[in-house]
């Protein structure tokens, strides 16, 4: 009885939270900048599902649909020569079958370091600031995660390929007693210059992870899969700002939801602030 009680718990929290987007994952980039010169930007994200993904795949129809907005803002911020400093601040509003909540989602503090050239390494720190029970963080409790990136020209100026590889692992919650299993995510895309200053590009995400437990006890069948589909269209303002658009979908998954929608980046970059 209680491991059916937990997966239901595991459930409704899934169900609440945005897995087709992750602040720190979708759409990152292996760039550093330069010691002293400062990046910032957000993102307008909605994202909604009237299907759940279940444990073999298979859809079920939710109950009510479930939407959400999301604007992460974004700092980077050049330390020292190939180091710079990351944070990604989540506002968060979720719609879950009439019951709406809005508040900080979880808080991300961390830094990505270029390994002689070659590719770059991001470590990041969650803070677990978001409220597990209103659906405004990710489920579990404060965490780690670490990941590979890198991006390469294949084509001078037309044609690139990126993608990175990384390992989360997140504590328990103290509010729901909830902790995820290991996560293992990959993401591999490829863009291409139309003209000076416009590009498309297209982007697989696969995360997943392990068997979750409640309060300390394992809970079978609850581990996570998900697999997106995001198509952008970048175009490049000015040398100090630009703009992506770019529509996501939910191509396969386990005990996810099946999530279509859009979001809209931006950012600025200020130069040398120090």
């Amino acid at each position: 009885m209680k491991k059916v009680f937990a997966l239901f718990i595991i459930f409704t929290l899934i169900s609440s939270s945005a897995f087709a987007f992750d602040e720190l994952i979708t759409g990152a980039h292996p760039f550093v900048n330069a010691p002293g010169n400062l990046t910032s930007g957000g993102r307008l994200v909605y994202l909604t599902a009237s299907d759940m993904l279940d444990a073999d795949g298979e859809k079920q129809a939710l109950a009510d649909d479930t939407s959400s907005f999301r604007v992460p803002l974004y700092f980077d911020c050049g330390v020292m020569e190939n180091l710079s400093a990351i944070a990604v601040v989540p506002i968060v509003s979720m719609d879950m079958g009439g019951q709406s909540e809005t508040g900080i989602g979880d808080v991300w503090l961390g830094a990505k370091y270029n390994v002689l050239g070659k590719f770059t390494v991001r470590g990041a720190l969650n803070l677990g600031t978001g409220d597990d029970k209103k659906g405004l963080g990710n489920p579990g409790g404060m965490g780690l995660d670490i990941a590979a990136m890198k991006r390469k020209t294949l084509i001078e100026d037309k044609f690139g390929i990126g993608g990175q590889v990384g390992i989360r692992w997140s504590g328990e919650d103290s509010d729901t007693k909830l902790q995820p299993g290991m996560g293992v995510y990959a993401t591999g895309g490829a863009g291409y210059n139309l003209r000076e200053g416009t590009s498309v590009s297209g982007e697989l995400e696969l995360m997943t992870f392990g068997d979750s437990s409640f309060d300390g006890a394992d809970v079978t069948d609850s581990a996570v899969l998900n697999l997106d589909l995001n198509l952008s269209l970048q175009q490049r303002i000015t040398e100090r700002t630009g703009i992506y658009c770019t529509v996501v979908y939910t191509v396969m998954g386990e005990n996810t939801l099946a999530n279509t929608g859009f979001f809209l980046r931006t950012w600025y970059s200020f130069g040398k602030v120090f």
